[in-house]
């Protein structure tokens, strides 16, 4: 029943924009990064676990800039 329902009732699908179109799989992955290295902190703070989340946060800050300003450039 359920096949002949798929065969006959159309289906569409909607897309949206994404909201932030410079936010791609390389920017997912410092931020990633970022919030293990900030949960890592939290869990056991210390000199080490501070330094790895600030270099995590200075990393993410890094790449996301340089993502907004190439698409930015490409868009121009």
């Amino acid at each position: 029943m359920t096949l002949g329902m798929e065969v006959f009732i159309p289906s569409s699908t909607i897309t949206f924009s994404p909201p932030n179109p410079w936010f791609h799989s390389a920017c997912s992955m410092v931020t990633q990064a970022r919030d293990w290295a900030c949960q890592l902190r939290q869990a056991s703070p210390s000199d080490l676990s501070c330094s790895a989340f600030v270099t995590a946060k200075d990393r993410c800050t890094a790449r996301i800039r340089r993502s907004k300003t190439l698409f930015l450039r490409r868009k121009q």
